[in-house]
């Protein structure tokens, strides 16, 4: 690449979303004998991309099918940008005077995409940790209470990642917080409601629950049992008493003196 001899400008940077087109122009031709050439430089290594001659609109791409030049505007584009493709892109222009240098520093970034988001406990009067799970490089995290900045007693670690509740308050439940990542190609924002439960309130729940589940198989069983005592037909009940009695004329055994047997004879009506 040649050597900046009368005028060097100071180089930009330009971030660039992954998979969208890199653009820059600057490639006119103001003079027929102007001589144009794009070269990019990606830490040692160094690469003629592009070339133009004024006089006569003569163009040549040194480099990949992705690279396009329109000589009219001067712009070049480069499609479908990649990781890879994150360098310095540098644009000289040679005539009578000598030559400059354009440089664009060119960075190609993923965008932010949040997965989740966690809290570690629920619990009344416990410290909650809120924390965001997301990809992405270069972000920033921004959080939100309710749509406003974060109460006095909460505080962030872990670059602004987690979000910590210290001693979580009663009003703490159904707080929402919104969460927002950005970089330098996305914005992406989040929310998530707070809940916070009193354990003190199970064991009552399950106490009162206990208490109804009892009451209502004893008023089943109340009901049953009166169902039933109305279905029943009273029975009659006739109660004979047998004694020993003389047969055939001869007096009762021995063993049946002073014997008395009940017998009971059950039929319906």
């Amino acid at each position: 690449m040649p050597v900046c001899t009368t005028a060097c400008i100071q180089t930009r940077g330009v971030y660039v979303r992954r998979g969208s087109d890199i653009t820059d122009c600057g490639m006119e031709c103001p003079h027929t004998r102007d001589v144009l050439q794009l070269y990019r430089v990606c830490g040692d290594e160094e690469t003629k991309l592009l070339e133009l001659w004024c006089d006569n609109s003569w163009s040549y791409n040194h480099w990949d099918p992705r690279l396009h030049l329109n000589t009219s505007s001067g712009c070049w584009r480069l499609t479908d940008a990649r990781k890879d493709d994150s360098c310095l892109y540098v644009l000289w222009r040679h005539n009578r005077s000598g030559g400059f240098q354009r440089s664009t520093a060119i960075t190609v970034l993923d965008p932010v995409l949040i997965s989740n988001i966690t809290s570690n406990s629920s619990r009344l009067g416990q410290d909650i940790a809120v924390s965001v799970q997301f990809s992405g490089e270069e972000a920033a995290v921004a959080w939100e209470v309710d749509r406003g900045s974060l109460p006095d007693r909460f505080r962030l670690i872990d670059d602004n990642r987690m979000l910590i509740i210290p001693s979580a308050q009663r009003e703490d439940s159904g707080r929402r917080l919104r969460v927002r990542i950005t970089n330098p190609v996305s914005d992406e924002t989040r929310e998530y409601q707070l809940e916070i439960t009193d354990p003190r309130i199970l064991p009552r729940s399950l106490a009162v629950a206990a208490a109804l589940a009892v009451g209502i198989l004893l008023s089943a069983v109340i009901i049953f049992y009166s169902k039933t005592r109305r279905n029943v037909p009273t029975d009659n009940v006739e109660m004979q008493m047998n004694g020993p009695s003389e047969e055939n004329g001869h007096p009762p055994r021995a063993d049946q003196s002073g014997a008395v047997i009940f017998s009971v004879v059950l039929y319906k009506c």
